[in-house]
């Protein structure tokens, strides 16, 4: 199936000279290197060359905006591979805040994390603990600011949790705003609960009919992602051998 879907978008762009023009189009403002890359790298995130190069898009959304984006919000801090790796219960410092102070030297940056950290040096940066399953803890990153230009979850990368903190808080994302999911072809099997759909198909059918169905929103929740999304983009990694071909990793959620 994979072969037969990168066979016909090949056969697409080389068919079609309009759609080789866009296809190069995307691949050079989505591709091109960009100091986020360069600070992704320095920190040692996943986000960049070391995973699954996500920088490239948020730098596609993000670069044009980039002096105006007030307030971010990072769900999901500590890498599962640093938590086998350290018997600390007070983690230090997150790597993709740092990368984030780099890439938006005058942004306020609220992280997210069901782990306790250290609270930051820097007066424009917060750490709250809390779980993305829990409406009352996701209510801590309201009360410390009600509107955000972008949300990320990176976190528990399981469908139950990923779909309660979109309908709680994508309400909170500023007009233009952005909200992100990352590694949507991840799910966390051990997280996963009978009767909820896999985020990427709701994600999917929403994308086409409009229609958000999870089961864990709630009716001012669901009108809310109904009506209020300008657009929907998906994304692959380039962490393994899907590559455009799936593009189910990351999404990127426009608000009007």
């Amino acid at each position: 199936m994979k072969a037969k879907k990168a066979f016909l978008l090949i056969q697409k762009i080389l068919t079609s000279p309009r759609a080789f023009g866009i296809y190069l189009v995307y691949c050079f403002k989505q591709y091109r290197y960009n100091d986020l890359l360069q600070f992704a790298n320095e920190e040692a995130t996943d986000k960049g060359v070391l995973g699954h190069y996500y920088v490239r898009v948020y730098d596609f959304f993000m670069r044009p905006r980039r002096d105006s984006i007030e307030y971010l919000c990072e769900v999901g801090l500590l890498r599962r591979v640093a938590e086998r790796s350290s018997s600390q219960k007070v983690h230090p410092d997150a790597p993709s805040l740092r990368m984030w102070r780099k890439y938006l030297p005058t942004t306020h940056l609220v992280g997210f994390d069901i782990k306790e950290f250290e609270q930051p040096h820097d007066k424009n940066c917060t750490i709250i603990q809390g779980d993305q399953s829990s409406r009352e803890d996701l209510q801590k990153i309201v009360d410390h600011h009600s509107g955000y230009d972008v949300i990320i979850d990176d976190a528990r990368h399981a469908s139950p949790h990923q779909q309660i903190t979109l309908s709680f808080l994508f309400p909170h994302v500023r007009s233009g705003g952005i909200y992100f999911i990352e590694d949507l072809n991840t799910q966390r099997e051990d997280f996963e609960r009978a009767g909820i759909p896999k985020t990427i198909k709701l994600l999917r059918e929403l994308a086409l009919t409009g229609v958000w169905s999870s089961p864990l929103s709630t009716p001012e929740e669901k009108k809310i992602l109904e009506s209020e999304i300008k657009e929907i983009h998906f994304f692959e990694s380039l962490k393994g051998p899907n590559l455009i071909v799936d593009a189910d990793a990351l999404v990127a959620i426009v608000k009007k």
